[in-house]
């Protein structure tokens, strides 16, 4: 096989990561249709300011209130979407760590006495407290940016 019939990335998910991204794939499908329509409203104000300009120049005011009222209402329309973009994938984190931290717990009590005897009980809550966390924070950049 040449250099270049390999493939450049090979990036698979953790099936149990898949598996909790499946269970929360419709909240997390709204939410990024929350996040697509926020912008999409976003690049709707540069024309309706432009519009508002023109108005003020041409000196319409009837025009320039109707225009001012629609950037009001592109406005209120995207705070909206913006709350619904922080709400669906708020929810599908915390679903998903809630899930996450279940199975662990669940994990722990069938594992035999020795194994916490062998590890320190540090590393063990280091991965409770820590390693969860981490999965929320990937889902908190998504929301955020």
């Amino acid at each position: 096989m040449t250099i270049l019939a390999r493939p450049i990335i090979n990036f698979r998910f953790d099936p149990r990561l898949s598996s909790e991204l499946r269970k929360q794939s419709k909240t997390i499908a709204k939410g990024l249709a929350c996040v697509v329509i926020t912008s999409l409203l976003t690049s709707l104000t540069i024309p309706l300011i432009r519009l508002i300009v023109a108005g003020i120049q041409s000196g319409d005011m009837v025009r320039l209130g109707w225009l001012c009222l629609g950037v009001i209402a592109v406005f209120a329309v995207k705070y909206t979407f913006t709350r619904g973009q922080t709400w669906y994938l708020s929810k599908a984190a915390a679903l998903m760590i809630a899930d996450i931290r279940v199975r662990l717990f669940a994990k722990l009590q069938r594992l035999p006495v020795s194994y916490f005897s062998e590890r320190r009980s540090g590393s063990i809550q280091s991965v409770l407290t820590n390693d969860v966390s981490v999965y929320q924070s990937a889902v908190s950049i998504v929301r955020d940016s």
